[in-house]
């Protein structure tokens, strides 16, 4: 059974020394709505457990229910790699995958980082879903969608 108040109770521990403002800014959602959720009067919607996979390596089922029960789980040293990983340019980015691929020169379909998953922009330019979730549809070189 699905508890709010526990779901809110989680929520603050991810939360850590946060601030509500801040770590609402960090998943994409109002200040109102992450405190609905902390004090248990709203239960996460599926759109925010992604949002919450996406920025904090949350498990879903482990907010909805304190269980962590999901194959996907990452360790600490996993998410830290993974946090820092998308801080760095995509040069760097690049560099990195060279070094961890053993010297191979990574290519856009070499590493299954979008999780087969493709969505088109309005300039019918492929993007992963994952690059779609956080950067929004691809600019064109003349600043049109």
């Amino acid at each position: 059974m699905i508890d709010p108040n526990s779901i809110g109770q989680r929520l603050k521990t991810i939360r850590a020394d946060a601030t509500q403002q801040e770590f609402a800014d960090r998943l994409g959602v109002g200040r109102a709505t992450l405190a609905r959720y902390e004090v248990g009067d709203r239960t996460p919607d599926a759109e925010f457990l992604l949002k919450a996979f996406y920025a904090c390596q949350v498990d879903p089922l482990w907010l909805l229910t304190g269980r962590a029960e999901s194959a996907s789980v990452l360790s600490a040293d996993e998410q830290v790699l993974i946090t820092s990983y998308r801080a760095l340019n995509q040069d760097l980015r690049n560099a990195t995958l060279r070094v961890a691929l053993g010297g191979v020169a990574p290519q856009a379909t070499s590493v299954p980082l979008n999780f087969g998953v493709v969505v088109s922009g309005n300039n019918n330019s492929g993007i992963s879903g994952r690059d779609y979730y956080e950067n929004g549809p691809k600019k064109s070189d003349d600043g049109s969608n």
